[in-house]
C-alpha cells in the first residue's frame, strides 16, 4: 500500500476481506479512485467502505483477460488428436504476443498459416485484436460503444472462451471504462510487486511475516 508520493505505508499480509476493512479504518483511507486488478471480494470491501470512491479496473489485468481466453482456446484445439495442430504449440509466443503491436516479416507470415489451422481460432484472434483496439479510445463515449459491441460480438461467437470472456467484462464494465475516464493505472504497484516476488524467489521463500515485511521494507525504501 502506497501514499500520494509512492511512498510505501504498509504491506498486507494476505488479501482476506477483513484485513483490507481494518487497513481502511486503521489509516482512515477515503480515496475518490482506487485502481485495482480483477479481484471480487476487493471491489466489495470497496464499494461497502469507501461509498465515494470511484473503481478503476487496471489495465494491465483486463488485457490478460483476453489473452487468457485465446490461450485456452489454443490449448483447447492443441489437445486434439491431430497433426495440423502441432503449429499452435510451436509458435504459441506469436499468439500470445498483442495483435496490435510490430510484427517482423517472419512473424507476420508464420501468423497467417497459425490462423489457416482453424477457423475458430483466427475468428477468436480477430475479436481479441478489436479488443486491444479498445483500450485505444481517447473518450468515454467511445469506449462504452466499443465494449458494448465487444460483448456482443463475443456473446455471438458463442464458444465458452468467448462467453467466460463476455461475462468478465460485463461484470467489470464500468471499471473498465473507467480506465479511459481517470487516465490511472497500477503500473507502479505492480512494478513493485514483481520486486517483492523476486524478493521471496532469491530468498527461497518466508514463512514468517514480519521479517518478510522488514526486508521488503528494506530493499524498497532503503530501510
Amino acid at each position: 500500500m502506497y501514499d500520494k508520493n509512492r511512498k510505501l505505508v504498509d504491506i498486507l499480509r494476505n488479501r482476506h476481506s477483513q484485513t483490507i476493512k481494518n487497513i481502511i479504518n486503521e489509516f482512515e483511507i477515503q480515496p475518490q479512485v482506487v485502481v485495482m486488478d480483477m479481484f471480487k471480494p476487493f471491489r466489495s470491501v470497496i464499494n461497502s467502505n469507501i461509498v465515494q470512491a470511484q473503481i478503476v479496473a487496471d489495465k494491465y489485468h483486463v488485457i490478460r483477460q483476453g489473452i487468457w481466453a485465446l490461450r485456452d482456446l489454443r490449448v483447447e484445439l492443441f489437445n486434439k488428436d491431430n497433426e495440423k495442430y502441432k503449429k499452435l504449440k510451436k509458435y504459441w509466443k506469436i499468439l500470445s504476443k498483442s495483435p496490435i503491436s510490430q510484427f517482423s516479416q517472419r512473424q507476420k507470415e508464420i501468423l497467417k498459416e497459425i490462423l489457416k489451422v482453424d477457423k475458430t481460432l483466427k475468428k477468436m484472434y480477430r475479436i481479441i485484436k478489436e479488443f486491444y483496439k479498445m483500450f485505444e479510445s481517447k473518450t468515454v463515449k467511445t469506449m462504452r460503444r466499443r465494449i458494448e459491441q465487444l460483448i456482443e460480438k463475443l456473446r455471438v461467437f458463442n464458444i465458452k472462451q468467448s462467453i467466460k470472456l463476455a461475462d468478465t467484462i460485463t461484470s467489470w464494465k464500468k471499471e473498465i471504462i473507467n480506465i479511459v475516464e481517470y487516465k490511472i493505472n497500477n503500473g507502479f504497484v505492480e512494478g513493485n510487486n514483481n520486486k517483492i516476488k523476486v524478493i521471496k524467489r532469491v530468498s527461497y521463500g518466508l514463512r514468517n511475516y514480519e521479517r518478510f515485511r522488514k526486508l521488503i521494507y528494506l530493499r524498497l525504501c532503503n530501510r
